[in-house]
């Protein structure tokens, strides 16, 4: 058990740093820092194929990002009054009807609010910590054990009104039957599904971006490399787009590398 435990702290570390740094973006979510965190945990394993089939490395790395990602995604929150997820969309809510304007006079005026949601944060994850894994871990796991004719009809009830509440609009409920069906013969064409999902969350936000950075230097597109940090972040994301395409040509390279070998042995 405690050689299981140690196994799973590299996975813990990285999901955790990128859950705060996703959680300190303005209006990007949970969700996405779990994709994310999944992603980069299956694409440095070892054994990838086993992601999807009961991995508990893929299920350590997606909550992980998530929790780390719930606190850190009150800094934008409280700061600029911006909401990171859900659940800090839902407290700025309640500070606002209580008359409290989120930013740099929230921490002056009522320190007591700013510091109570940091101890709440941290006692959270002492008790998430202590009592998960002996209570809350498999007394969630019995959800598993319900059949799928009982568990699938609540599980869709619950994203028919999720989605429907979202805008009030059929349209969604429409949209959503439409993309379960491309998503079903992704699946069978065994298409990887987190890059997927990370492509609907952060298209729409990539896209928003692109057009108000365009507007803003008059449609000038060498405006997204003209300073520093851009040039930093464009080079990044070349790298990491960069990254698969190079494992696959090493992978290539060493394979003809051993069927040379083979051939003059």
């Amino acid at each position: 058990m405690r050689r299981d435990f140690w196994s799973f702290v590299p996975t813990w570390l990285r999901s955790s740093l990128i859950g705060v740094w996703v959680g300190i973006l303005p209006a990007t979510g949970g969700s996405m820092a779990a994709f994310i965190a999944y992603n980069e945990t299956k694409r440095v394993s070892k054994e990838p194929d086993s992601f999807g089939k009961g991995n508990p490395l893929g299920i350590a790395a997606a909550e992980c990002g998530n929790n780390a990602d719930n606190a850190a995604a009150m800094i934008p929150a409280l700061t600029l009054g911006v909401p990171g997820s859900g659940v800090s969309a839902v407290i700025l809510a309640g500070l606002l009807v209580h008359g409290l304007q989120p930013g740099p006079q929230l921490f002056r005026d009522s320190p007591d609010i700013v510091f109570g949601f940091m101890w709440q944060m941290f006692l959270t994850s002492i008790l998430l910590f202590a009592l998960g894994g002996n209570v809350a871990m498999r007394l969630f796991a019995q959800v598993m054990r319900l059949p799928q004719p009982v568990l699938a009809p609540m599980i869709l009830c619950l994203t028919f009104v999720g989605i429907y509440a979202l805008r009030s609009s059929m349209f969604n409920i429409w949209l959503m039957f439409a993309i379960g069906i491309v998503g079903y013969i992704l699946d069978r064409l065994h298409f990887p599904l987190a890059p997927i999902v990370l492509g609907l969350i952060l298209g729409d936000l990539a896209e928003q971006n692109l057009r108000l950075t365009l507007l803003i230097n008059q449609g000038d597109w060498w405006s997204l490399v003209h300073y520093p940090l851009s040039i930093l972040l464009a080079a990044l994301s070349f790298l990491i787009l960069s990254l698969p395409l190079i494992g696959i040509l090493r992978r290539k390279l060493a394979g003809n590398g051993a069927a040379a070998d083979a051939s003059s042995n």
